[in-house]
C-alpha cells in the first residue's frame, strides 16, 4: 500500500475482540481548509484515495499530498504529550499509550510528520482536544468507518478531563 511508509497499521482490540476505531489527523493547508470546509466529502475522499494508492503511483500521492496538507512538528507534539501528562501517557519510539481513567479512554497514537495515527475504542476521544490546540485546521478521517469531520467541529463539545491545556 502507498501509505505503509507513512501510517502505521496498528491493530488493537477492545475487550470483545472487537477492532477499535482508526483515526488519521491530517493538517490542511489553509487555503484548501476554506475551500473545502463545506466541502469535506471531497476532500474526504481525496484523502482517502491517496490512502489506497498502490507503490506505482508513489510520487503521485506524494505530490498531491503536499498541496493539500503541512506536516505535523512531531518534536513539539510528543514533548507536549510527555511532559504535559506523564501520569496518563506513555510513550515507546514515536507511539504514544493513553490509558485515562478519569475519561475512561484507553488509545494508542503514533505521531508522524505526514498524520497522527490514533486507535481507540471511543468514538471522540479526549486526547483529541491536544491536535485542537495544535492546530485548528486538522481534518480527521475513518477510512475503514468511512467517517471524517473537522476536527475544530467536534472537539468544542467535549467534557474537561484530566489533560492539561
Amino acid at each position: 500500500m502507498f501509505f505503509s511508509t507513512f501510517f502505521l497499521i496498528i491493530t488493537i482490540y477492545n475487550i470483545n475482540g472487537d477492532y477499535m476505531r482508526k483515526y488519521y489527523l491530517f493538517i490542511i493547508k489553509k487555503e484548501f481548509r476554506n475551500v473545502y470546509k463545506l466541502n469535506a466529502q471531497i476532500l474526504y475522499f481525496t484523502l482517502e484515495n491517496i490512502y489506497q494508492l498502490k507503490n506505482d503511483y508513489f510520487v503521485y500521492g506524494i505530490s498531491i499530498y503536499n498541496q493539500l496538507c503541512n506536516v505535523f512538528d512531531t518534536e513539539i507534539v510528543s514533548n507536549y504529550l510527555i511532559k504535559k501528562n506523564k501520569k496518563y501517557i506513555k510513550k515507546h519510539g514515536n507511539t504514544f499509550y493513553v490509558n485515562d481513567i478519569y475519561a475512561g479512554e484507553k488509545s494508542c497514537l503514533q505521531v508522524n510528520h505526514s498524520c497522527i495515527v490514533l486507535k481507540t475504542h471511543c468514538n471522540l476521544p479526549y486526547i483529541m482536544q491536544i491536535f485542537k490546540w495544535y492546530n485548528d485546521n486538522i481534518f480527521v478521517c475513518d477510512f475503514e468507518n468511512k467517517d471524517y469531520f473537522w476536527l475544530s467541529d467536534k472537539v468544542t463539545k467535549l467534557p474537561n478531563y484530566a489533560y492539561h491545556l
